[in-house]
Formats: structure tokens, C-alpha cells, sequence
């Protein structure tokens, strides 16, 4: 999945709060669990806690307005670490700067994911 940030943080700054992100994706048009990495101007996800994804929506605009649909998961659709998601919301954390989110079909929009922030300390 091809992401592209939006916005560039300073990452000491953003380190132990909670953060916004929006970025452009692409996925491979299957049904399956694509991995997100976040690009290198963004915070880390501070993997120090427990759930530290609070909310990930993607928003589909393949084709026309008309078309266009949504989704969201939040910290209850987040499965065991090193667990790959099967079903549509699901997602696993990967590392602190990547996820993997199960989607339906081909999606190209935007995916917006709220985290804990760990700064540059990526732990």
C-alpha cells in the first residue's frame, strides 16, 4: 500500500500525545490485509502501551462521489501483535511506524489513523 503524508510533525514535540494522521493510500484492489507504513515525517506509534491505536478510518473514493465509501476500526478491532486481521476493521500493529489493516476490495483514498505518539524514541 503506497502512503504519502499530508503533513510533516515534529516528532519530539508530538512524543506522548495524541496525533491525527491523514494519508494517501492505494491498495492492491484484493480483499486482504495491507500494510500501512507510516512515512518518515510522521510521529511513531508509542508501542509502549497496550492499545496505543485509538481509531483508524479509510475513506474509498475509487470511481465517482457516488461511489465513494467509509469504514473505521478502533482499539477493540485491534488483534494479538503478530496476528494477521481477517475481517473488514480489523488491524495489527506491526511496528512503530507501520499496521496492518484488513480491507474489502480496492481502495484509493484516505486513511486517517489516531495514535499515542512515542516521538523519536520508537520504542
Amino acid at each position: 500500500m503506497v502512503a504519502t503524508p499530508i503533513t510533516v510533525y515534529d516528532r519530539e514535540e508530538c512524543a506522548g500525545h495524541i496525533v491525527t494522521i491523514w494519508q494517501l493510500v492505494s491498495s492492491t484492489g484484493a480483499t486482504k490485509a495491507e500494510t500501512i507504513t507510516l512515512n518518515a515525517g510522521y510521529p511513531a506509534i508509542d508501542l509502549s502501551k497496550a492499545h496505543p491505536v485509538l481509531c483508524v478510518f479509510w475513506y474509498n473514493v475509487e470511481g465517482s462521489d457516488a461511489s465513494a465509501t467509509e469504514a473505521e476500526g478502533n482499539a477493540d478491532d485491534e488483534v494479538a501483535r503478530g496476528t494477521a486481521p481477517t475481517s473488514s476493521g480489523d488491524f495489527d500493529i506491526e511496528g512503530y511506524m507501520s499496521l496492518k489493516l484488513y480491507l474489502t476490495g480496492n481502495i484509493n483514498g484516505l486513511v486517517m489513523i489516531t495514535y499515542w505518539a512515542a516521538g523519536s524514541k520508537q520504542t
